[in-house]
């Protein structure tokens, strides 16, 4: 063994590779186009999650209003509002449906003013109390639901209205063909002004994309992307925690640049790895903005996001 080590060849360096006073220049790699404002959305409760599985979801006014409200301590940019009744169900006539709203949205407004972005869902029965909830002023966001069981007549409907009463769509996607959907009857026809504003929900509920591990989720959420990049680059995506995956799909979602919906409306647990349930919104918050931070991007501001989606600003 000596003998072969002495006939060992040199290494062989380039001619000042080390001895140059910078050094590596890594100068010349070109910065990732990843924007330094993201949007940290909060949904509070959602109308799926009952509290058998998350003893801790609020259904009370009162309840989802204190959850709102510490979230927008905690710096959430927008809030994400559903009504619930007693029991924990969709409130599906529209004249309580818009009281419970109230109860909810108005006392946030005197306290903040229009200092936060206020969204929620008018999936309701007759489209006509739709419309009377997106004529009342209480939001300025809302999703509409391109998926297998919204006639594509009612889609359209909402998506138009939404935006004759000044309030921006957001297209909700759950699965594949929820993109051929929204591409066809939204997007291809005209009704969907831009910027286009995307949610991703996969995992949600059953039929959605399913997420198993890691892998799946990285794999779905990339080709998510690509896809909605493909039909519109300039397109704003949020990626919600949905499912299982939770928070580690939403700090994915924030490594590609994307901007991220957190709370106990998307999932009942912090980790997929984990059945640690969801106590706190705002803690969800808090600590998407803590990884946020830790990743060089820092929380919109009210007007930022109101510039982002082409909302005018207060």
């Amino acid at each position: 063994m000596d003998n072969e080590l002495m006939d060992m060849p040199k290494r062989y360096f380039p001619a000042d590779m080390w001895t140059n006073e910078i050094g590596i220049d890594q100068r010349i790699q070109q910065k990732w186009k990843i924007p330094e404002m993201i949007v940290i959305k909060a949904a509070v409760t959602g109308a799926m999650i009952k509290r058998a599985i998350n003893p801790h979801q609020p259904y009370l006014p009162e309840e989802i209003r204190k959850e709102a409200v510490e979230c927008i301590e905690a710096g959430a940019t927008s809030i994400h509002i559903h009504a619930r009744t007693d029991e924990g169900d969709i409130p599906l006539e529209g004249n309580e449906y818009m009281q419970k709203l109230k109860l909810i949205i108005d006392p946030i407004r005197n306290k903040y003013g229009n200092n936060v972005i206020i969204d929620g869902c008018v999936v309701l029965p007759e489209f006509e109390d739709e419309v009377a909830i997106m004529k009342s002023g209480l939001l300025e966001m809302s999703p509409v639901n391109p998926f297998w069981m919204e006639p594509k007549k009612l889609l359209q409907a909402e998506a138009q209205a939404l935006q004759e009463n000044g309030i921006k769509p957001e297209i909700a996607i759950y699965s594949d063909g929820d993109l051929d959907r929204a591409k066809s009857w939204l997007i291809d026809t005209g009704i969907m002004k831009k910027p286009l504003c995307w949610l991703l929900l996969p995992s949600y509920y059953i039929g959605c994309s399913p997420l198993g591990d890691e892998l799946a989720a990285v794999e779905s959420l990339l080709w998510h992307v690509r896809q909605i990049r493909r039909i519109d680059p300039e397109s704003i995506i949020m990626v919600c925690m949905a499912g299982r995956p939770s928070s580690y799909l939403t700090t994915m979602a924030m490594l590609l640049g994307l901007h991220v919906r957190v709370g106990m409306e998307d999932s009942f647990v912090r980790w997929p790895h984990k059945d640690d349930v969801i106590k706190s919104n705002a803690k969800m918050v808090a600590d998407t903005i803590a990884i946020a931070k830790l990743l060089g991007r820092r929380s919109a501001t009210d007007n930022e996001y109101r510039s982002l989606v082409g909302l005018p600003g207060k």
